[in-house]
């Protein structure tokens, strides 16, 4: 028999039911803009890895013409060549930002080299230069541009580091170009090196890898990789280092301080 609580007990249960409806919903829509959101970033991950790859890819076909260019004449009148070019191949290329000169020197060279460019090999032991010990091969940095404060120690012994070293020895034997990631004290440069196919011989070419001329071309939106977002995106070389070319949190604080020292663009199709 109904009584007069039969009204408010039915617009109780309506009442929960369209709650249960409107939260449901709600949630619905939050996990559809999750998913959303997940998809716009594997996009933009993508396009940061095909771009970077794409980027590597230039700079090698770059460097190796750069090196037949810088290293003519197997040496011999090369150092002409660098003084002439090495300039103009940087203010060309944004990919590129030093770009020196390296000798591939055996242990009997070693003593006649030091002797004659009046100086020691040189490597790094606890953070401070000191003579480079022997090893069944050395390579010496020999010229370099620009010589700044950021540039490597001359006759800096590059195969005291052991990736770099297993790197110019298969550019020395295979001609085909590496990359490997120098470090020279609390400094590090990404690198790749290369042999001069046309004339090659004992002098290589290191060209600096500037990471942030990788994302140069990349059409990316304002917000994309704000620190909120949840993922972080690394692109890593195949070698034992593990070398990181690309690291987006990096490139997130960098944002961040330009963002304050100017208004960000107007939105467009692509930004460079």
């Amino acid at each position: 028999m109904p009584t007069t609580r039969s009204p408010r007990i039915l617009w109780l249960l309506g009442t929960s039911c369209s709650l249960l409806l409107w939260l449901g919903a709600s949630w619905l829509q939050q996990d559809s803009e999750r998913q959303q959101l997940r998809s716009q970033q594997l996009r933009e991950a993508e396009l940061l890895v095909d771009n970077a790859a794409n980027q590597l890819n230039y700079a090698l076909l770059a460097g190796q013409a750069a090196t037949e260019l810088l290293l003519s004449d197997n040496g011999q009148s090369g150092q002409n060549a660098f003084q002439r070019f090495a300039p103009f191949i940087l203010s060309d290329n944004a990919l590129f930002d030093f770009v020196a000169t390296v000798r591939r020197l055996t242990p009997s060279q070693r003593p006649h080299y030091e002797l004659q460019q009046t100086v020691i090999l040189r490597e790094y032991r606890d953070g401070r230069l000191g003579a480079a010990r022997q090893r069944p091969l050395h390579f010496p940095v020999e010229q370099q541009y620009p010589e700044n404060s950021k540039a490597l120690p001359a006759q800096l012994d590059l195969a005291s580091q052991d990736n770099v070293d297993t790197a110019l020895q298969r550019v020395s034997k295979t001609g085909r170009p590496a990359i490997a990631l120098i470090q020279a004290g609390n400094a590090s440069r990404l690198s790749a090196f290369f042999s001069a196919r046309g004339r090659p011989g004992d002098q290589l070419l290191v060209m600096g890898i500037n990471p942030g001329g990788l994302l140069s071309t990349v059409p990316i939106a304002v917000d994309v990789f704000r620190p909120a977002l949840p993922y972080r995106l690394r692109v890593l070389l195949k070698d034992r280092a593990r070398t990181v070319i690309l690291d987006s949190q990096g490139w997130i604080i960098r944002r961040q301080r330009s963002s304050r020292r100017c208004p960000p663009p107007a939105p467009s199709a692509a930004s460079r």
